[in-house]
């Protein structure tokens, strides 16, 4: 390797530390600020515990998504598919008449479809009278 090859990775791996650095300021100015805070309590004094803010950087304006319109579009397919709720598939208990191997499904999906009935009956009466 070439001296301007190491030096190159030198400089990356320095650049590579930033982020890291920045974080771990971060967490402990906010431990300092929480100190403060407790042993204002503990004087009996009033601080206010407003926190600042850290904006974060949008790199080009498009918060994280691609520049490509499809590569958009199958992002937003994905998220939007990624919201709908999964359906549990009903599995049906042999022990249970709604089964129709059981030996009383045939019974139950008479006696179900009956209630059914006489509630839309219900219903129809209530609404007319």
């Amino acid at each position: 390797m070439e001296r301007d090859d190491i030096e190159r990775y030198a400089q990356y791996g320095r650049a590579s530390l930033i982020p890291g650095i920045q974080k771990s300021i971060q967490f402990l100015q906010e431990m300092l600020d929480d100190l403060r805070m407790q042993l204002a309590a503990a004087e009996g004094e009033q601080i206010s515990g407003r926190k600042v803010k850290v904006k974060r950087k949008v790199m080009d304006g498009r918060g994280g998504w691609s520049a490509d319109p499809e590569e958009r579009k199958a992002e937003m397919a994905r998220r939007l598919e990624a919201r709908k709720p999964i359906k549990k598939k009903r599995v049906l208990s042999l022990n249970h008449p709604n089964h129709p191997d059981h030996p009383k499904h045939a019974a139950w999906v008479k006696k179900t479809v009956k209630a059914r009935i006489a509630g839309k009956r219900a219903a129809k009466l209530a609404k007319a009278a």
